[in-house]
């Protein structure tokens, strides 16, 4: 949802974990360790969490330099 709002595309690799709030925080899941575990089993090799970023704009921009590396 979020690439399609800023328009910016997300690469296949990449899997975003967490809860947005009202004002664009993200926030924690549980077991985030065990989610992020399974993520690499299955091929994803990078991660958004709110470890990485704390806002949905921070979230986007990482996405977006990451896939241009």
């Amino acid at each position: 949802i979020a690439s399609s709002v800023f328009d910016k595309v997300i690469s296949k690799d990449t899997i975003c974990v967490g809860e947005v709030g009202l004002l664009g925080e993200l926030r924690e899941v549980r077991f985030l360790d065990k989610r992020l575990e399974e993520a690499k089993r299955l091929g994803f090799n990078n991660f958004i969490t709110p470890k990485s970023s704390k806002t949905l704009k921070e979230a986007i921009g990482l996405s977006v330099r990451q896939q241009s590396n």
